[in-house]
């Protein structure tokens, strides 16, 4: 399971997003501790199939990179997993 967990905007300018990756099957790890640690994110916990995870940024940078990693990567918000779920947030 790949899901956000917090989105945070400081004010106009600064954002963070948290991401919480468990139950991963094998492989899983290896794909995704270098991604994360290639987008800057600052790893908070990793145990054998699981990941917690933060990062900070300008509001634009962070909302970006949310988007791709749920239309890329699988990522999701935990209630909207199996939906469209890039579709819930467009405006």
């Amino acid at each position: 399971m790949r899901q956000f967990i917090e989105f945070n905007s400081y004010d106009d300018e600064k954002a963070s997003l948290e991401v919480n990756c468990y139950a991963l099957q094998p492989g899983e790890m290896n794909e995704l501790l270098p991604l994360l640690d290639e987008k800057g994110f600052k790893f908070q916990n990793i145990q054998a199939d699981s990941i917690r995870a933060k990062i900070e940024g300008t509001y634009e940078e962070i909302w970006e990179l949310a988007k791709k990693l749920m239309i890329v990567r699988n990522f999701c918000w935990g209630e909207l997993k199996g939906e469209n779920k890039w579709e819930k947030f467009k405006n």
